[in-house]
């Protein structure tokens, strides 16, 4: 029975699964773009290099150094927080593995 409903009902579902498997590739995206480091580490170099030309003040300079590093950290930080839930979810499957 299910794979006759999963074909008569494949009209509907196809494109409800084709939209959703979009969303969770657009998600992926911009978790990875905003997981990238290097991004905001290249954004440092560039204001360093801009204030060493004169292009920006000093004030501006610590402003936007200041938000950067903060952005950085934010990502360390998450980064971090995701490791720790993956090795305690591999501990708790461990734990069920072994008294399994």
């Amino acid at each position: 029975m299910g794979l006759i409903s999963d074909v008569v009902l494949l009209p509907i579902t196809g494109p409800v699964r084709g939209f959703i498997a979009l969303l969770e590739r657009i998600q992926a995206e911009l978790e990875a773009e905003m997981l990238n480091e290097g991004k905001v580490q290249a954004s440092l170099m560039q204001l360093d290099v801009r204030h060493q030309a004169g292009q920006v003040s000093d004030a501006e300079y610590e402003a936007e150094q200041s938000n950067l590093m903060e952005k950085l950290n934010e990502i360390r930080a998450y980064k971090e927080e995701l490791m720790e839930q993956q090795t305690e979810a591999l501990a708790e499957a461990e734990a069920e593995t072994g008294s399994s």
